[in-house]
């Protein structure tokens, strides 16, 4: 005997397909706890107040937080726990926290091995950053100061005194001058770079 199909058809077949329920977020709760802040592992240097925690992270409340970098350690004697912590938002005197890793006081001492540790890094990555940054900073004043000399037609290798500079731009400046056959820029360059040596040999 013949059946209907019963497989729905159209826009009833997208009406049934399978919904999947949105993935819940930790469930967080409410509290107001004292805790503390160590940033280098070793000293405890800020009080704050845990204002709602989860899981895998909460919500605190301090009074300098401009003061905090984006990693640190939480102490919360009254809940027995200890996180290490990176911060996901900073509004006011509020910052929200992820938990990097989260156990119990008896921990503790671990705990800020590892922090201790990781702050040592960072401290030594933005150290390399800043060398980086300064040498490259370096390179470029230095070839913008060869581009000066090359325009003076000068040796970089060699040093000059304030009354040789002085002779060789009248010497350049009579040949670049506008009123002399030369261009506006040309002149504005060969200045520019005169200053720029000058000011070099000043300081």
């Amino acid at each position: 005997m013949f059946k209907p199909s019963v497989r729905p058809r159209g826009l009833n077949a997208v009406n049934a397909k399978v919904v999947k329920e949105p993935k819940q977020r930790a469930e967080r709760r409410e509290v107001i706890r004292s805790a503390k802040i160590s940033v280098d592992g070793d000293n405890d240097i800020m009080d704050c107040t845990i204002r709602d925690i989860s899981t895998g992270g909460a919500r605190i409340s301090v009074a300098r937080p401009a003061d905090l970098p984006n990693s640190f350690m939480l102490i919360c004697r009254a809940d027995d726990m200890v996180a290490r912590c990176q911060v996901a938002w900073r509004r006011g005197h509020e910052m929200g926290l992820r938990f990097v890793r989260k156990g119990m006081l008896y921990q503790e001492a671990d705990f800020r091995r590892d922090q201790a540790h990781t702050n040592r890094m960072e401290a030594a990555n933005r150290e390399r950053a800043s060398q980086t940054q300064n040498a490259f900073v370096a390179s470029a004043e230095a070839e913008a100061m060869a581009a000066n000399y090359r325009i003076m037609q000068l040796d970089p290798t060699l040093s000059y005194n304030a009354e040789q500079l002085k002779h060789r731009f009248r010497t350049l400046a009579m040949r670049a001058h506008p009123d002399q056959g030369g261009s506006v820029a040309d002149f504005q360059r060969l200045t520019k770079a005169y200053n720029a040596i000058v000011a070099g040999i000043i300081h």
